[in-house]
């Protein structure tokens, strides 16, 4: 995917405004870039180590993830509903572990989509 990206950069900027672009990049849009990469490379990796629909209901729970990281990080105030959402959704996680775990599947591929 990263060589699909960059050739269609190179294809319709060309080398000379590719490299510009690329080198006026800070610090913190590389590592962006790089964790989305990564990201992207973790939900393959996934669905090839569990079912996909396990993974793709892992992956939707990332909201969830931001509210709990809001909470604890940042100390954002939360709302109820907000919260009980929350629980709901990790209890749709632990579901799904739960079931990938009883019928044989790999926990490992759920793991990584999280």
């Amino acid at each position: 995917q990263v060589l699909t990206m960059l050739l269609a950069l190179l294809l319709s900027w060309g080398p000379r405004l590719l490299a510009r672009r690329l080198r006026q990049l800070d610090r913190w849009s590389l590592l962006a870039s790089l964790t989305m990469a990564g990201q992207s490379f973790g939900a393959s990796v996934a669905m090839l180590l569990t079912a996909v629909s396990s993974v793709f209901f892992v992956i939707n729970t990332a909201p969830a993830f931001c509210v709990i990281s809001d909470m604890l990080v940042l100390r954002e105030p939360v709302k109820g509903r907000t919260k009980a959402m929350v629980a709901f959704c990790l209890l749709g996680v632990i579901a799904i572990l739960v079931g990938t775990y009883q019928e044989g599947g790999s926990l490992i591929g759920c793991l990584v989509a999280l």
